[in-house]
Formats: structure tokens, sequence, C-alpha cells
């Protein structure tokens, strides 16, 4: 083996080459598995070619393709990257699963640099996983070519596959692989708890993280129709015949179209009202998610790791947009479409006294319906876990503590992009990207700074002014199937 300088790491693939920044080695862009283009798009991911000589990894790959304005963006986007700290040795690894309800995102967004945490003493690692219709289209004839029976869940497969990587490389930059602690927000949320579910992850991680998002309920089943929710083998056909594409030709039809093409004539959007119809993610196919979440959860068909979930005060702010129902009977007749049955429970807990109080009323269903109590049933599931809720409001913020707003804590990435900060604001930062460090590296969050934080028996800890341990909510009316928890799509 050549002689390597600092910078430097020999993985099973080949030689990289890095930078130092701030006393912390920084690997970009380094390729987990092949381009999933031409007859690899719909299929699982593949192994990473090798390569000679010294590949530079100081640039982040592509973004996965998806609508918006991150770039560049490509199909051939399967890459992650790396902050070790320079005299890391069996260090915990963070695995980092970004947002943006399966639709759009990358590892390289800046919130999410792994600086301060390597500084702490982890080895983090941020992954780009396919996205949208690329990453979770199902369809029957997929199925059929797919020696395992399904389709979908290719981005899951992705983050197993990045998984894999990690296991086989990270000691190469002083990561333990017995150590590894999967985390993510919103979508990410909802993929660890996927992995957790998924027996193909098992053994790949010890400890998990699920910020605002975490599965508890209902996913769109990949052959059969539930709760009013189609199959996400009909959504595919349905898809392949508006493109145009049919008979035995659909999927060599599919495969030859244009990502941008096949971006401009779906319709993937997010919504106070879609269906998930509308929307891309997680499919129950009976392979990489074995069953519904609600199933799972309830016969304890979970992998055994020590949890760390918790939501925002104000998340729900984000869903109902600038869309809010104006008045009272609009709002009833909203809850009586989308909870049918179940809508006077709901009605009961959720009360809109007059029209200026249906906006905070549709707030609160979302927060504990999609964020609040899916974190709780989670937290429930497993024999050590540890629950927040983050409150913290900054200057100027009017959105309150809305969904993502605890990222820049997290990570210690506090820009004053709106509103301004104040010394609270940087503390909190350092006490909790801290706390999930801790947790990382020993399973329990508690230290300096913080007051004393309980397992979860019925309490949580508040991250807001002041940090203070809570009694937990009442999540009793959303024990019910069918009310679709998680992230449905979108822009998160």
């Amino acid at each position: 083996m050549p002689l390597l300088c600092a910078q430097q790491v020999q993985v099973r693939q080949g030689v990289l080459e890095g930078d130092t920044q701030r006393g912390v080695r920084v690997f970009k862009g380094i390729p987990y598995a092949a381009p999933p283009v031409g007859a690899l798009r719909w299929k699982r991911p593949q192994p990473p070619a090798l390569w000679t000589g010294v590949r530079g990894a100081t640039q982040f790959g592509p973004a996965c393709t998806q609508p918006g304005q991150i770039a560049p963006q490509s199909e051939d986007c399967l890459y992650l990257n790396v902050w070790a700290p320079e005299s890391a040795h069996d260090a915990p690894v963070m695995f980092w699963i970004h947002g943006g309800g399966y639709l759009t995102g990358a590892g390289s967004i800046p919130l999410y640099d792994g600086t301060a945490l390597a500084d702490l003493g982890a080895v983090v690692v941020t992954i780009n996983y396919r996205l949208g219709l690329f990453g979770f289209l199902a369809h029957p004839r997929l199925s059929r070519e797919s020696p395992d029976w399904v389709s979908g869940n290719y981005g899951l497969l992705d983050q197993i596959a990045a998984l894999h990587w990690v296991e086989t490389n990270i000691a190469a930059f002083g990561g333990d692989p017995r150590n590894v602690t999967v985390f993510g927000e919103s979508a990410g949320a909802g993929s660890v708890s996927s992995l957790l579910y998924s027996p193909l992850a098992k053994g790949l991680f010890r400890r998990a993280i699920a910020q605002s998002g975490a599965l508890d309920d209902q996913l769109k089943d990949l052959r059969t129709p539930r709760g009013g929710i189609e199959s996400a083998e009909h959504q595919g056909s349905e898809l392949a015949a508006h493109w145009g594409c049919g008979g035995a030709n659909t999927i060599p039809c599919m495969r030859e179209m244009s990502a941008r093409l096949l971006l401009k004539m779906t319709n993937a959007i997010s919504c106070l009202d879609c269906t998930q119809h509308d929307t891309f993610g997680p499919v129950a196919d009976g392979y990489v998610i074995p069953g519904q979440p609600h199933d799972l959860l309830r016969d304890g068909k979970i992998h055994r790791v020590d949890l760390l979930t918790g939501s925002n005060r104000g998340e729900g702010t984000i869903v109902i947009g600038p869309r809010p129902i104006p008045n009272v009977d609009g709002y009833r007749v909203w809850m009586a479409a989308r909870f049918r049955e179940q809508s006077e429970k709901v009605l009961t807990a959720y009360r809109a006294e007059s029209n200026d109080g249906v906006r905070a009323a549709l707030r609160d269903v979302y927060t504990d319906s999609w964020y609040l109590c899916p974190s709780r049933s989670l937290a429930a599931a497993e024999k050590v876990s540890y629950v927040y809720e983050f409150s913290r409001v900054r200057p100027g913020i009017e959105l309150r503590t809305t969904h993502g707003s605890e990222l820049p804590y997290v990570f210690n990435t506090l820009r004053p992009f709106r509103g301004g900060l104040e010394q609270m604001d940087r503390d909190l930062a350092g006490l909790m990207s801290a706390a999930w460090y801790r947790f990382a590296a020993t399973g329990d969050p508690n230290g300096e700074g913080l007051p004393k934080w309980p397992r979860y028996e019925g309490s949580y800890l508040e991250f807001g002014d002041p940090i203070s341990v809570q009694k937990d909510s009442n999540c009793e009316v959303w024990r019910f199937n069918g009310h679709t928890s998680g992230i449905p799509g979108g822009t998160f």
C-alpha cells in the first residue's frame, strides 16, 4: 500500500484525497453505489466502481434529480460526505439522512455541515438518496423484473447501501463501524423509522435519532389499497399510462425518457388536502418494509436500539401555510372528510371556538398527528429512549418553532438568515449538539448544562427558554389506524 498523506484515506474502491478545515478532515462526493442511470433506473443500488490513482474528494457530488433550485443535480447522485476529527480512532459515527418530503434535499446543504459535531468527536456522514419518482416509484412490471418481486423503496435501498459502505470503510476515517447512529429530520426521520422496521438494515446501526417525522401509522401498500389509499403499483401504472408507456415496452419506455421530462409530466405536490396519490415515499412492500408501521409497532417487530426522538412545538405551521380553512363550519367539514368516523373524537380534542381559532386548531392537529404523537409511539416501542420538544423562538421569527427549526441547533450551524441571534441561541446550539453527540457516543444524552433528561416514561426534555423537564401530552386521540401520520410529500 502506498504511503498516504494526512488528507488521504484508502477505502475499498481506491484512495481518496480530501481537505482539512479547522482541524477536521473533510471528504466530499464519495460514490457509495454505481450511478442509477439508464438500465439501472428503478433498480436496487449496485456496487460502486473501483478506481486507480488518487480520487479527489473536495467537491460535493450533485444532488439527486428533484424539482426546485438545488444545483447541480443529476440522476448520477449516489454520493456521501465525511467529516472526521484529525485524531479520530474508533469514534462514534453519526449518519445523517436529510429531509425534504422524499422529494427534495441533499446531504450537501450547508445547514448539515458536520464540522461542529466532528469537533466534539464524531465522524459525521451525510448522504444523497434517490428522491420522488426516481426513489419510490412502484409498478407491476418493475416488481416482476426484480428478484425480490417488489418495486419502489429505491431511496431506502440507497440508504441501506450507504450504511453497508460505512460498515466496510468508515474505520479508514477513524470511525467505529460498531457504533453507528442513524439520524434524520422530517422525511429523514421517516427514513430512520423505516430502517428500524426493515430486516435489511438489521445490525447496520446501534442507535437512532428521529426528528419530526417518525412513522407509526399507515403507508401506501405495494399491491393492496388500504384505508382509501391506492396501492403503489396502481399509482405507478397510472403514471406510466400518463407518460404514454404501455404494454410489453412499458419499462424500456419509462427508462428512455429524460429525467427532466419525467419530472415535468409528474404531479408531485404538497398541500393541505392532498392524498398519497400525489406523493412518493416509503412503501409497505413486505420486503424492505415488511408491514404497516402500526402493526409492526404493536407486534414489537422493530430493531432494538437506543432511540432519541421528538418534535417542535409549532410543526404544523408549515403544513397549513397560507391556506387556512376560513371558518368553523369549514373546519368541521374538513375534519369529517379527513378523519371520517373518528372526526368527532378529534374535533372534541381540537376545538375551534371561533373563526379566528381555526388556524391554531389546524396547526395543532398536524403538529400532534404527524409529529408529536408518532414520536411518542416510536419511543414507547424501544427499551431505552429519550424524547424532546424544541420550543425556542428566535428573535424576529414569526412561524414559532416550525418544522426544521431545531436543525441549526443540532448541527450548530446557526446563521441569522431571518431574525436575529441572541447568546441564548448560541448556548442552546452548543448544548443540543453536545447532547446529540453524547447520545451517539454512549446512548445517553445527559451532560453538563442540561437538567437531568429522563428516559422516556411519560416525561420529556423541552429545549426552550428555559430548558426543562415536562410531562407528556395525551396522544390517546390519535391511537387509531388510518390517520396517515408522517410526511405525505412536499418540500419539508
